[in-house]
């Protein structure tokens, strides 16, 4: 009996209150850890976040663009179709590329 009682540095019923109090401070920490934000569907990040990128299946097909805005030109490389004129804006919180018809445009001012 006494290697029993000197296994636990608290007498019943407080050990089992010890116990309680641990397991309930461990699913405190997890449930405290922050859920990333995903971004398959796009988004502008404007400091420093936690993120989840690259999550839905078609990224191996489609994948995610990371990078500044400044960068971006850099990354996108315009398909060929007989020419044209890309313009970025940012409308809201939202990053649109506009595609003009350059050559219609120079047709008509010839």
């Amino acid at each position: 009996m006494a290697v029993a009682n000197s296994a636990s540095p608290f007498p019943p019923p407080f050990n089992i209150i010890a116990i309680a109090a641990t397991v309930a401070g461990i699913a405190a920490a997890i449930a405290s850890i922050p859920k990333p934000k995903a971004f398959a569907n796009g988004g502008i990040v404007y400091g420093n976040t936690f993120a989840q990128v690259g999550e839905y299946p078609g990224a191996a097909n489609n994948p995610e663009v990371i990078a500044p805005l400044s960068k971006l030109r850099q990354l996108i490389q315009p398909v060929s179709t007989g020419g044209g004129v890309y313009e970025f804006r940012l409308r809201g919180r939202d990053f649109v590329a506009v595609a003009a018809k350059y050559n219609n445009i120079n047709d008509r001012t010839r």
